[in-house]
């Protein structure tokens, strides 16, 4: 950032903390509501100001200010203001069964083949499992999955459900490990191409 931008962003932000945050009292900047201040040349200027979500009708009149305010400062010829309210983490219905009931997901993945995808997620799988944290590894690669080899599991069953339309899991070191392997003799992968 140059040095006249520099200048221009500095007094943008004190004519900001003159607009008072209708809940706390202090200057929008001071309170962080403003995010995201840029200046850029030929005097354009942006912004946002979060709100809180069930107070965000007090914040339109005050997003109006702020870009008026803007405006009369030396050197801004354009303002976007722009007003958010993201609602405080409300908890969502989990669904009795699935995936519904998962709190977190972490993908491990690679367009390359032999990297220790597989390693890598069944030592992070393991390592929760250790701290005591409900854990499950499901190894999606069709192609030549191989995190049964990793795990070496306490249960190999190869026999379905009794629906025949679900996996049963395989529980090695209190992690659940359901993989497409199980169900198909090494070292052939599962899915082979035409």
């Amino acid at each position: 950032m140059n040095n006249q931008l520099a200048d221009l962003t500095a007094r943008v932000k004190a004519r900001l903390d003159t607009i008072k945050d209708p809940i706390g009292g202090k200057g929008l900047f001071t309170a962080g509501r403003v995010t995201g201040l840029e200046a850029r040349e030929g005097g354009k200027l942006s912004f946002t100001i979060e709100a809180p979500a069930d107070v965000a009708d007090l914040y339109v009149p005050v997003r109006d200010r702020a870009e008026d305010t803007v405006r009369s400062v030396e050197g801004v010829k354009r303002v976007t203001a722009v007003l958010t309210a993201e609602a405080a983490g409300k908890p969502q219905a989990k669904s009795a069964a699935g995936v519904g009931r998962v709190k977190q997901i972490i993908a491990v993945a690679s367009a390359k083949g032999g990297v220790g995808k597989s390693t890598v997620a069944v030592n992070l799988a393991c390592a929760f499992a250790s701290l005591g944290m409900k854990t499950g590894l499901l190894d999606l690669d069709v192609y030549g999955p191989s995190a049964p080899t990793c795990d070496r599991p306490a249960t190999t069953s190869t026999a379905l459900i009794a629906n025949a339309s679900l996996l049963p899991p395989s529980v090695p070191r209190s992690c659940a490990t359901p993989s497409a392997r199980r169900y198909a003799s090494a070292p052939d992968p599962v899915a082979k191409s035409a």
